[in-house]
């Protein structure tokens, strides 16, 4: 048992900071390994937050007058100056969930729900495969501490829209999208390694994210690694509707019907359950890798091309959101005779 469960189970009662992608998992994660519900969530605005999940009621700080252990599931960024508030208010007892709480305990909620997806339990052997890893770099403001592990090569993405270069590897080399950059964000790197890298593995993480790579040796036995999924309620869908606007994801599905009819309803029921494994990042074989690159651009295009011939403008990174939903809608719902495993990330913001 881990220390967040351990903590929930020493005490009588508790509410999750937090109303969006990390509480909700950490929610299911706590109720399902522990049998216990928070009794509310709380957060600083209830502005932009759901009213409910999963029936339980989400309030304003300023309403909340408990006193129970307040788990803070909010994102790194926002840690210490939420941890600051609550003590200034008097609500002493307060533990949140930094990277190593959450792997630890997304660890623990898979090793429960999907336990061949967790390396180690169906590994064919520990000897670390041949990898090329992938660091997107865009901000040279911000820098991760993810180790220089040997496989790992900084990237930078949209090198051919500047003049300043921030990386050795830049992905306007060989067969490039980089000028694509601003609308499809890391999938520029991505849509590189597909074209420019062989090797037995390939993968992507960015600079703000990015693999626990202790694990690595444990991955030899599986065709693709993707971070913990997030859980959603009621269902995947909130999570573009944060990101894309309404019309432009309706404009979305309306290609998509074209496209393919039976692939677009395959997605609307992916997209009706919880889990989604985001931030487009992957590890995956060489041919698994190829196979989803070659599938998810020639989508990308697509939607692009039908966005031109309409005149239609759309907003900054919008591809990039769109690839978000269709990397795991591939690997978790439309390849299921793939090897998927789970393991673990860590966040810069």
């Amino acid at each position: 048992m881990g220390r967040i469960t351990e903590s929930i189970e020493r005490t009588n009662s508790y509410v999750i900071y937090g109303a969006q992608i990390l509480a909700a998992s950490v929610y299911t994660a706590l109720n399902r390994l522990c049998g216990r519900k928070p009794r509310l969530f709380v957060v600083s605005d209830i502005k932009d937050n759901p009213s409910y999940i999963d029936g339980i009621k989400v309030i304003p700080l300023n309403d909340y007058t408990g006193d129970e252990l307040i788990i803070i599931a909010a994102p790194p960024y926002f840690s210490e100056e939420i941890e600051s508030l609550l003590d200034d208010k008097g609500f002493l007892r307060h533990i949140t969930i930094d990277n190593d709480c959450e792997n630890e305990l997304m660890k623990e909620y898979y090793q429960l729900v999907s336990p061949e997806r967790i390396p180690g339990s169906k590994a064919v052997n520990v000897n670390r495969p041949s990898i090329y890893m992938a660091k997107t770099c865009h901000d040279k403001s911000l820098k991760s501490i993810c180790s220089h592990d040997e496989c790992v090569y900084e990237i930078q993405a949209g090198a051919a829209l500047t003049s300043e270069h921030i990386s050795d590897l830049t992905d306007d080399t060989g067969d490039n999208i980089s000028l694509k950059n601003g609308d499809y964000c890391e999938m520029t790197v991505t849509y590189w390694v597909w074209k420019n890298i062989r090797s037995e593995y390939k993968g992507i993480c960015h600079y703000r994210r990015w693999w626990r790579l202790d694990d690595i040796g444990e991955l030899n036995g599986y065709d693709v690694y993707l971070p913990y999924p997030n859980v959603y309620y009621p269902g995947a869908y909130v999570h573009h509707i944060r990101f894309v606007a309404e019309e432009m994801w309706d404009t979305f599905l309306e290609f998509f019907r074209g496209y393919d009819s039976a692939l677009c309803n395959s997605f609307g029921e992916f997209e009706q359950g919880q889990y989604l494994s985001n931030y487009n990042m992957l590890i995956a074989s060489n041919e698994v890798f190829n196979s989803y690159a070659s599938w998810i651009f020639d989508i990308l295009f697509s939607f692009e091309k039908y966005l031109s011939d309409r005149q239609i403008q759309p907003p900054k990174r919008y591809m990039g959101f769109f690839a978000e939903n269709l990397t795991p809608f591939y690997f978790l719902y439309l390849h299921k005779e793939l090897r998927v495993s789970y393991i673990g990330k860590d966040a810069l913001i």
